[in-house]
């Protein structure tokens, strides 16, 4: 004897108590955004060494002397984090559904075609396995 298994069955019983652990750690979708935009503000301390002595009053705004001796001086540079600024954009993205989904055609056995949306991650597995299926040219 078969149950019909719906949409709500599935939520209730996979994602409701999923995000129930998730908001008993904290993890809400206020503090997501709240992550996200600060990542998406990031910066960085680039630490550079330098010969020499340079005078406080040449620093530029967001270099800063981290420790100066007799011949060498450390410093740190404030920069934007890009890479980070980048992921965060993109999540940011995937979240609000404006990230393009890429589409891959299946096809099984010539008869049942299916369009499949895929993220970049997914469509390169999922390539890797229909190279390793694919029969080379001849037959």
């Amino acid at each position: 004897m078969s149950t019909a298994v719906t949409k709500e069955a599935l939520v209730e019983a996979i994602l409701t108590p999923m995000q129930e652990a998730l908001e008993r750690k904290g993890i809400t979708v206020d503090r997501l955004a709240e992550e996200l935009n600060e990542q998406l503000e990031a910066q960085e301390t680039k630490v550079i060494k330098i010969s020499g002595a340079p005078g406080a009053l040449f620093l530029p705004a967001g270099v800063q002397t981290l420790v100066q001796g007799d011949q060498e001086t450390v410093m740190g540079v404030d920069v934007v984090a890009w890479g980070v600024r980048q992921q965060a954009m993109i999540q940011a993205l995937k979240l609000l559904a404006q990230f393009p989904a890429e589409v891959k055609r299946v096809v099984h056995d010539g008869t049942v075609t299916q369009e499949v949306s895929f993220d970049r991650e997914t469509r390169d597995i999922f390539d890797r396995v229909a190279q390793a299926f694919t029969p080379p040219a001849g037959e």
